[in-house]
C-alpha cells in the first residue's frame, strides 16, 4: 500500500512536468558557425524583416533565404572574431551615439509620427 501510494504521489508531482516537455517545440539548425548555432526560427525572423524591404521583383523568395542565410552567418563570424579579441575596446559614449545614430537613421526612414508610435 505505501508503495503505491509513493508512486501516485511521484507520478502527481511529475506529471505536469512531463505534460510541459510534450508541448515543447525543437527548433531545426539552419547552420552552424564555429560550434554556435543559427536556428530555423532565426532564418525566418530575419527573412520577415528583410521581406518587407525587399520586393519580390528584386529578389526571389530563394534568393532572399539564401541571403539572409549569408547575412545571419557573417553576423555570427563577426561576433565570434570580436567575442575573442581583447585588443576592441568600446566607451560607454560610444555605445550611446551609435544608438542614438541607429535611432534616428530609423526615425528618418520610417518618419517621426510611425517611429513614435512603433516605440509605444
Amino acid at each position: 500500500m505505501t508503495r503505491n501510494l509513493w508512486k501516485g504521489l511521484l507520478l502527481f508531482i511529475f506529471l505536469p512536468f512531463l505534460w510541459a516537455q510534450e508541448g515543447q517545440l525543437i527548433d531545426k539548425v539552419a547552420a552552424k558557425v564555429d560550434g554556435e548555432t543559427i536556428t530555423l526560427s532565426e532564418v525566418e525572423e530575419a527573412y520577415s524583416l528583410y521581406r518587407t524591404q525587399v520586393s519580390q521583383k528584386e529578389m526571389s523568395d530563394e534568393e532572399l533565404r539564401k541571403y539572409v542565410l549569408d547575412e545571419l552567418i557573417n553576423r555570427k563570424l563577426l561576433y565570434l572574431v570580436a567575442r575573442d579579441d581583447t585588443t576592441i575596446t568600446v566607451t560607454d559614449e560610444e555605445v550611446n551615439q551609435a544608438l542614438e545614430e541607429q535611432l534616428k537613421s530609423i526615425e528618418e526612414s520610417m518618419g517621426k509620427e510611425q517611429f513614435e508610435a512603433e516605440l509605444k
